[in-house]
């Protein structure tokens, strides 16, 4: 998927430690498949205020469409 593999270039470019002296931490896309397949169980509308890479928002979105 295009959108992963820029999210990807987008961390990978961060400086090493430089993202937690930001304050960014990603969390690991197997946690996100899991905490999203457990709190979604019909369409509706999904925030995730912090964003960041953007993985929870695209897991949502494509649990979410496969429900629809």
């Amino acid at each position: 998927m295009i959108i992963r593999l820029k999210i990807f270039i987008y961390q990978t470019h961060i400086e090493v430690g430089g993202k937690q002296r930001k304050g960014a931490y990603y969390t690991p896309i197997k946690i996100v498949k899991k905490i999203i397949t457990n709190t979604i169980h019909a369409a509706g509308t999904f925030l995730d205020p912090c964003c960041g890479g953007g993985h929870f928002l695209l897991e949502a979105y494509r649990q979410l469409k496969a429900i629809s």
